[in-house]
């Protein structure tokens, strides 16, 4: 499988019923989170077959991951497991 940071690129997901963008720069694993009016600078950390993504701790957030495809969002969050589909755009810059 190729790496998530393999080129430019935008996941899109929604979280909370919010719309979450997350930027990623090719050769980078520092990314920029957007969820509605915020950007959240954040880390991606590869573990296994998913992307465990590094915040600083925000209880409406809680814990986020993203499958290495891009395709599902992982939000563990008050003991609980949600998992949200994402769609991928590739950017040219």
């Amino acid at each position: 499988m190729e790496s998530i940071n393999n080129q430019n690129k935008s996941i899109q997901c929604t979280l909370n019923a919010s719309p979450l963008r997350i930027d990623i720069t090719k050769g980078s694993l520092d990314a920029n989170l957007f969820l509605g009016d915020k950007e959240i600078k954040v880390n991606l950390l590869e573990v296994k077959d998913f992307y465990q993504i590094l915040m600083r701790f925000d209880p409406a957030i809680g814990q986020l991951k993203i499958n290495k495809a891009g395709t599902e969002l992982i939000q563990l969050r008050k003991a609980q497991e949600r998992i949200e589909s994402c769609a991928t755009q590739l950017r040219s810059s």
